[in-house]
């Protein structure tokens, strides 16, 4: 699956399949778009809008499996949506 977009509250966050965990800090819409053409995203528009709509632009994954899942926190530990929101909020 590779990396795909993940909104989570008013933020968006670059997410890696791989890591299990955000590869970005805390970005607003506009930040998404330009973070997404510089991770070589094919559209990056569309993956805004399906992140709108789901929360994500993975089209096999659903938040609640991601955030269940996740290796976000130190020595990849799973942190919860509102941990993982604090610890990349990047303040």
């Amino acid at each position: 699956m590779g990396k795909g977009l993940v909104k989570i509250k008013d933020k968006y966050f670059i997410w890696s399949s791989i890591a299990d965990s955000p590869i970005t800090y805390a970005m607003d819409k506009n930040e998404a778009i330009e973070a997404m053409k510089e991770e070589g995203f094919s559209n990056p528009e569309k993956c805004l809008e399906e992140t709108e709509k789901r929360g994500t632009s993975y089209r096999d994954m659903t938040l609640d499996r991601m955030f269940k899942f996740n290796r976000a926190g130190e020595n990849g530990e799973s942190l919860s949506e509102d941990e993982i929101y604090d610890e990349y909020l990047g303040e």
